[in-house]
């Protein structure tokens, strides 16, 4: 896929809740417009109005995740024709959050429904400890975290 120590791991967080946002409001969208549907043509104009809106989002947010990820875009340029096909957009979208959280399993870090939860993101910074998020600012490479006792890797 990539080299772990060239990714930003903190942007490939924030880019993937922003993408997961996207993913939830989309679906409330594509509901509220297929539930009224036949009730009022204002609520499906509205409706389709944000669908469209946070479809195109999401598309903008996955080629920011891409990037951030240093992965390529043939997802995200699938993805285009997931805007057409609702349910196949979501597939994507999948797809490539589950991207996001392969890299952060490989680093150790927790991932909640909504991605990486804010307070892991310290763990995340480069030259922190990756088990406890401490400032190794000062330290030997290999000296143990003197707050959880873990010992560094080298990669």
């Amino acid at each position: 896929m990539n080299n772990m120590n060239e990714v930003d791991l903190i942007k490939v967080a924030t880019r993937q809740r922003g993408l997961i946002w996207l993913i939830l409001l989309s679906i409330l969208a594509m509901l509220g417009f297929f539930a009224l549907i036949s009730v009022s043509s204002v609520a499906v104009l509205i409706f389709g109005g944000f669908l469209i809106i946070f479809q195109l989002l999401a598309l903008i947010q996955t080629f920011r995740l891409s990037a951030a990820m240093k992965s390529g875009y043939i997802l995200p340029i699938l993805l285009i024709f997931g805007i057409v096909i609702p349910f196949l957009g979501l597939i994507m979208l999948l797809l490539i959050s589950g991207q996001a959280n392969g890299l952060f399993k490989a680093a150790g870090v927790k991932i909640g429904f909504m991605g990486v939860p804010k307070s892991e993101y310290p763990k995340l910074t480069k030259g922190n400890c990756p088990g406890c998020g401490y400032s190794r600012d000062g330290l030997e490479p290999l000296q143990t975290c003197p707050e959880c006792g873990r010992t560094p890797q080298i990669h």
